[in-house]
């Protein structure tokens, strides 16, 4: 028996759906599909020319370990994102990317930002504000499917449009599937997709849960 399977079994016991999320990280009250692989860069980079930073995911903050930023000031996207930064100057909790870079856009400074982003991106804040930025990781489709069945009338969490994308390249979104989207550009990635959704209320991927399991 899989582990997805002996954790759809526990659950059908209590009459309870799946929550799926599609990290690596386990979470409590979920079952972890990991579906993506993140490779780091370390480009040189002059951080002095820099008044912040534009951080958008929690790769980015991890891909930024190889230099000494702590002290930047940061704008950034989610709530788990600005958890991981020291000096949080603006953080988007409701919305994505177009909505930092509204704020941004209305709350106009003269500084000279950097924007630290993956290798694809949905929004293009750099254009869109006219900043400099940098390419720190690339995200990886890992399409192995072992040991990742998805339990049948499985409520999966979305964190980002790589994953609806690499969900799609290995799996059909069955019917008895429910979508959990984590901010407004995954749930876009839900529409072209033709996936029906719900947007969680909270970017953190505990709260989704919670939120997945009063869905239920």
């Amino acid at each position: 028996m899989t582990l997805a399977q002996n954790h759809q079994q526990r659950l059908n016991g209590n009459n309870i759906r799946p929550v799926v999320t599609l990290s690596k990280q386990a979470y409590k009250g979920a079952l972890s599909v990991p579906l993506l692989e993140f490779e780091y860069f370390t480009p040189e980079l002059d951080l002095n020319k820099y008044d912040g930073l534009i951080i958008t995911s929690k790769e980015a903050v991890k891909a930024l370990s190889y230099l000494k930023w702590e002290h930047m000031r940061v704008y950034c996207v989610g709530e788990a994102t600005a958890s991981l930064v020291h000096n949080v100057v603006y953080s988007q909790n409701i919305g994505g990317a177009s909505e930092l870079a509204n704020y941004l856009e209305n709350n106009s400074t003269n500084e000279k930002l950097l924007y630290c982003r993956g290798e694809n991106v949905s929004v293009d804040l750099a254009s869109r504000l006219g900043v400099d930025e940098i390419i720190l990781y690339k995200s990886n489709c890992v399409k192995d499917k072992k040991d990742k069945t998805i339990p049948s009338n499985s409520i999966i969490i979305f964190s980002s449009p790589s994953t609806v994308e690499c969900f799609l390249e290995i799996y059909k979104f069955e019917n008895d599937f429910k979508a959990i989207a984590l901010g407004k550009t995954t749930a876009l990635s839900l529409i072209d997709a033709k996936i029906p959704h719900e947007i969680s209320p909270s970017t953190t991927i505990l709260n989704a849960i919670d939120y997945a399991k009063r869905l239920g």
